[in-house]
């Protein structure tokens, strides 16, 4: 009997570790946002988001410069948009890109690292 619980235990977990605590897919009705346009939702804005393992990141977007802070650390760097994509190239992390898409009036942003899909908190 105790053979057969940790046999399906075992299984139960490794079902489980094949999805993702977090979302991959971008909300039903999501939408590619022309460059300009996305420029527009995010300069002079900071954005704050909440991944799933609870760090809170804030982004503030100037005209070309974003700014980075994770609360453990922060960093700088110039930033553009591509189809889809904010670009930006830090000074001490790698650079990269990030989709992004709309559904009405709310930004989400798909991270490089795992595929999370996080709301951007505009303000």
């Amino acid at each position: 009997m105790r053979r057969y619980v940790v046999v399906l235990a075992f299984f139960h977990a490794v079902a489980w570790a094949q999805y993702p605590p977090f979302p991959t897919a971008f909300p039903d009705g999501a939408r590619v946002l022309e460059p300009a346009e996305t420029r527009q939702w995010l300069t002079g804005k900071v954005a704050h988001m909440t991944y799933a393992n609870g760090a809170q990141v804030r982004v503030e977007y100037k005209e070309r410069y974003a700014f980075l802070n994770t609360g453990a650390a922060a960093d700088s760097g110039t930033w553009r948009v591509e189809a889809g994509q904010v670009c930006i190239d830090w000074q001490r992390f790698p650079p990269g890109c990030f989709d992004v898409r709309a559904v009405g009036d709310v930004m989400y942003a798909k991270r490089a690292t795992n595929g999370e899909i996080v709301r951007m908190e505009l303000r």
